[in-house]
This record gives C-alpha cells, structure tokens and sequence, in this order.
C-alpha cells in the first residue's frame, strides 16, 4: 500500500511539474512561490506553510494559512520572518548550516520563544532549504499536519523547492535574453552602417539592417537566404576573400 500510495504521489508531482514548465513562463515570480507553496502544503496535508527567497535584491514571500474551507494570508511582517530566519536561535539555523532539510514532528518539548506574538501554534513543521551556487536563498516551511512527517514527504517539497526555483532562474534567463535582444535589435536598426550577417557556414545572408539594404538597393525579403558571393561580394564559390583566401 505504502508503494501504490508513493507512486501515485509521485504521478500527481510530475503532472504538476510539467503544467509547471509549460505554463510558468507566463507566470510572475509571486504567482510561482504560491504555485509551489500551495501545491506543496495540499500534497502533505499541511495547512500552515510559507515560501521565501531572496535573490539579487530581489525578495518573494508567500504564507498561506488553510483551515477547513478558509485560505487566509498570514499577517505577520515579513521583515519580522526574514530576521528571524537569520536568528540562530530559531528552527532554520541548522538549515541555513547544513543546508539541507529539517523534519520535526515533535515541537512540544522545543522552546519555540523566537515566534512572534499572535503566531499560530505549531505542532509538526518540515523545512526545506531553496539552494543556489550552495548557498541558502530561501525555504519551503510546511507546519502541522495531523500525523508526522514522512520521508516522502520531504522528497516532495524539495522536488517542488528545486524546481520551483530552477523555473523562476530559466524565466529570469528569458527575460534577460529577450531585453538583450530587444537591445540588439533597436541598435542593429538605427546605425547608420551598413551591418549583413552571414551564415559563415553556408555562406548565406541572414540578416542585414536598413542602412545596408538602402546601400545595396534591395529589401530584406530579396536579400535573405542569398549566397553571400553572389549578392554582396561577386565572387566565385569557395574564394570568400575572408573565410577562404585568409583576407582581415
């Protein structure tokens, strides 16, 4: 039963990882901590559970509190859980340190003093460290569900921690790569050079800005695809006075 029980767990991880990789890319960075956060909390059975990290000036927090049919945000300063996951007197000590998961399904005999006034009671918590370049940017925290916490749990919330954060790097890489482009393009555009790039090896033209275009007589539809040697330079296959006869 335990094995069927994993499997089928395991099946729901992987649709939801791949809805993950399909849709995420239109997602904010908000909207995919609570992705992971909430789908995270409902595969464990936790009803108390938060996600944050902090990146490159960048910081996301997401708390999420399910009690019965009720979802509520917690209300606790985030500046106040920030500070206290750097307190080396609270729970995520040993997880910044060690950098790896911590479970603990028994908190009545800890001294939990380091919780804000008005938290919510804990009873079991489970903590997931978000790692990169293997240092500790963040964590998954789930608390209380009704019976402990199980190894499979744990596989399941760091499946989500790694993979929601190697999503949110593969989106800032896109969006890096799309304003780099967009950089390129508006340049490339409006130099009063004449730019043609070519395929270096089939020798065809691939692109080429106005300013060449105005030089050359053409448009860019007529130019594209061309054989570099008999549109720019006119000259015999395999004598490119550059890539075969060693011209600078």
């Amino acid at each position: 039963m335990e094995e069927i029980t994993e499997r089928k767990l395991m099946e729901q991880v992987e649709a939801l990882l791949e809805r993950l990789d399909k849709e995420a890319f239109e997602w904010t960075l908000p909207e995919i901590s609570c992705f992971c956060l909430q789908e995270g909390m409902k595969l464990s059975d936790s009803p108390v559970g938060f996600l944050t990290y902090s990146y490159k000036d960048k910081q996301s927090f997401i708390s999420k509190i399910n009690i019965g049919n009720m979802e509520a945000d917690c209300n606790i300063d985030k500046n106040m859980l920030y500070s206290m996951m750097l307190n080396e007197e609270t729970l995520f000590a040993e997880v910044i340190s060690e950098r790896k998961p911590l479970v603990i399904n028994d908190l009545s005999s800890l001294a939990l003093k380091t919780l804000p006034d008005g938290h919510i009671s804990l009873q079991r918590v489970m903590v997931i460290p978000i790692l990169h370049a293997g240092k500790v940017l963040g964590m998954i925290v789930l608390a209380n569900k009704e019976t402990d916490y199980s190894r499979i749990d744990m596989d399941v919330a760091c499946v989500f921690a790694r993979s929601g954060w190697s999503t949110i790097r593969r989106q800032q890489a896109e969006k890096a790569r799309r304003e780099s482009e967009a950089r390129f393009s508006s340049v490339f555009n409006s130099v009063q050079a004449g730019i043609v790039l070519i395929d270096a090896q089939n020798r065809k033209i691939v692109d080429a800005n106005p300013s060449a275009m105005q030089m050359y007589g053409a448009t860019l539809d007529e130019t594209l695809g061309k054989y570099c040697h008999e549109t720019i330079c006119l000259a015999c296959s395999n004598t490119c006075p550059i890539l075969d006869l060693g011209a600078t």
